[in-house]
């Protein structure tokens, strides 16, 4: 594990016209741009880990609807992986431990998003519940939920277009000018442009010269909920580049109360093995996993992989919720007309 120390903003505002506090800033829009694309082309060929703790219940999509968690999700630590190969080919993990009301035990869960050959992978697990797995075109994107926050929020600190942030409207505001700021100690310039669903974005781009264009914290205001993520930098003895060490993330209702607050901590950064292939990122799967395999529309297959490699082939309509096991011990419908 690599030791880290903190970056501390000296320096100046890049071509800011002023540097007071909620003052006008014009910055060099191209070369501020020209340096978060080169930036993203840093999150290439990354593997990063992190561990997450997070306190609340509640989270709110990108149409700003606000869902709750349910209660034994509200206290929670999560572990992360990345593994980064390019924006078509990844694969995330993430595991969470939390206590079980009902069965009054502690469980582990674990999901696994994957994208490879344009296809996405999508395996859930955990200690009271078989394993599945949902397989789809790049384009159905089933099961490309709530997980995939945590890594989009690491990757925003590299601007990478995985973050679906709107690039289009974050450089307009950037060629019109932003206000002068500081956050944490940090001179930033504050911008604001608006996204999807009518969220509003607000935007801190830190101009030290150490920091130059990177971002500080974000808040995007939605119909219902505040979220707000907030970035801290480092550098190792040995190596100049600044690196992402860790972000904490932020929900609020209309009442102004935090619903939620999660607080994540890098402990491990390198680059990916260079004979790590889209295959090799796809999940292995355990006997008894249930798999949902989506070809299209209009074409797909359920089985349950068995022990010794075969599927249990699922009709249409087979699987109620609660026969897993009964389907598991009985014949599929091809083997069923096989012992005739």
């Amino acid at each position: 594990m690599r030791s880290y120390f903190i970056l501390v903003c000296v320096g100046c505002l890049l071509a800011a016209h002023s540097a007071d506090a909620g003052h006008p800033v014009r910055v060099d829009a191209d070369v501020v741009i020209k340096k978060m694309q080169q930036r993203a082309e840093q999150f290439e060929g990354v593997d990063i880990s992190w561990v997450t703790k997070t306190t609340g219940g509640a989270y709110a999509l990108a149409t700003g609807e606000v869902k709750l968690l349910p209660t034994f999700e509200r206290v929670r630590r999560e572990t992360s992986r990345l593994r980064f190969k390019d924006s078509d080919c990844y694969r995330f993990d993430h595991t969470r431990r939390f206590w079980s009301e009902d069965r009054e035990v502690f469980v582990t869960s674990e999901a696994i998003n994957v994208l490879a050959d344009e296809r996405r992978y999508f395996f859930a697990g955990n200690d009271l519940r078989h394993p599945s797995l949902m397989i789809s075109p790049d384009n159905m994107k089933p099961g490309d939920g709530l997980s995939n926050i945590y890594f989009t929020v690491s990757a925003v600190s590299y601007w990478h277009p995985v973050t679906g942030l709107p690039f289009d409207a974050m450089h307009a505001a950037i060629r019109k000018g932003g206000e002068s700021a500081e956050v944490r100690e940090v001179e930033c310039v504050l911008f604001e442009f608006d996204g999807d669903h009518g969220a509003k974005h607000r935007l801190w781009i830190a101009f030290d010269d150490r920091l130059e264009a990177l971002p500080i914290r974000l808040v995007v205001q939605f119909k219902m909920a505040t979220a707000q993520f907030d970035w801290e930098y480092g550098q190792t003895n040995d190596d100049p580049a600044v690196e992402l060490i860790g972000w904490s993330h932020k929900m609020t209702g209309l009442n102004g109360k935090t619903s939620t607050f999660e607080e994540s901590i890098v402990t491990d950064w390198k680059r990916l093995d260079s004979d790590v292939t889209c295959a090799s990122l796809k999940p292995e799967l355990p006997a008894g996993t249930m798999v949902h395999d989506y070809r299209g529309p209009d074409n797909s297959e359920q089985y349950i992989l068995r022990e010794d490699g075969s599927k249990r082939v699922i009709r249409p309509g087979e699987y109620d919720g609660t026969n897993y096991e009964e389907l598991l011990k009985t014949p599929g419908p091809n083997e069923a007309a096989d012992e005739k």
